[in-house]
């Protein structure tokens, strides 16, 4: 078997190695070639031996092979990958590593929603500080364009902003309004909109803390984040894995 890979090897640090797309063109040359012989697990065996040798004769110490489909992301090494960079990157690099990854199972969004949930705690404690300062929440208080700012973040880090939703219905051949119909977190105002007495006592209570500012304004305006932007991020991970579902019926299909 001729392997394409020796031209293809990208370096992750002094002892890994990221293998691209040309896996999938192997195993199909393979496959097409060699119908009746042909097995998976021992052709990708032979590309790790190969890649292995070629690291160690150019004099790559310890080298680690991840082979990669250009096609299923969460197929052959992609996870094992993931898991080795969040291990070894930089904090502040591990974290847009995290919100960059695609949403190729439960894990991976659930991940990105660990480190989501981390920064949202984060916020909230720099919105309570902050609004310790009288009138200060008024200031820079998390109002409706923040917050409607901030669900359209989430919604660009799980791949359902306008573009990808679109390119998804594509891809699932369903037309695009019955995609939007099963996603709640493209309705802002439903999370926004209450006119029941409790939010109106609720919201004249954070109004006055804010005016005396103090830690009863600063625990006010922390929990309003919080609770706001985890309210946001729970319906974004939800739709995610709800699209997530329907994406693998179509490829198994």
């Amino acid at each position: 078997m001729m392997l394409s890979w020796p031209r293809k090897l990208r370096m992750l640090g002094r002892s890994s190695t990221l293998l691209g797309p040309k896996v999938d063109s192997d195993l199909y040359s393979e496959e097409r070639t060699r119908p009746r012989t042909f097995r998976k697990e021992q052709v990708l065996q032979r590309i790790r031996d190969y890649c292995l040798s070629n690291l160690t004769d150019i004099g790559v110490s310890e080298p680690r092979i991840f082979l990669i489909s250009n096609f299923d992301l969460d197929a052959f090494d992609f996870p094992k990958l993931e898991e080795t960079l969040l291990k070894e990157l930089p904090g502040h690099k591990r974290h847009m590593f995290a919100l960059l990854l695609p949403n190729i199972s439960d894990a991976s969004i659930e991940l990105k929603k660990h480190f989501l949930q981390e920064k949202i705690c984060l916020e909230a404690l720099k919105s309570g500080a902050v609004s310790f300062i009288p009138f200060m929440p008024f200031i820079s208080g998390f109002d409706l364009p923040q917050q409607e700012q901030c669900l359209k973040d989430y919604r660009s880090y799980f791949g359902l902003d306008d573009k990808s939703i679109k390119e998804i219905a594509e891809r699932l051949e369903t037309p695009l309004e019955d995609i939007k119909g099963q996603l709640k977190c493209l309705d802002f105002w439903s999370f926004v909109k209450d006119d029941s007495i409790i939010a109106r006592a609720r919201s004249a209570g954070g109004a006055f803390c804010s005016v005396k500012g103090g830690l009863g304004s600063s625990v006010v305006q922390a929990l309003k984040v919080y609770y706001t932007r985890t309210q946001f991020l729970n319906v974004v991970v939800e739709d995610a894995k709800h699209l997530l579902r329907k994406m693998e019926t179509v490829n198994i299909a």
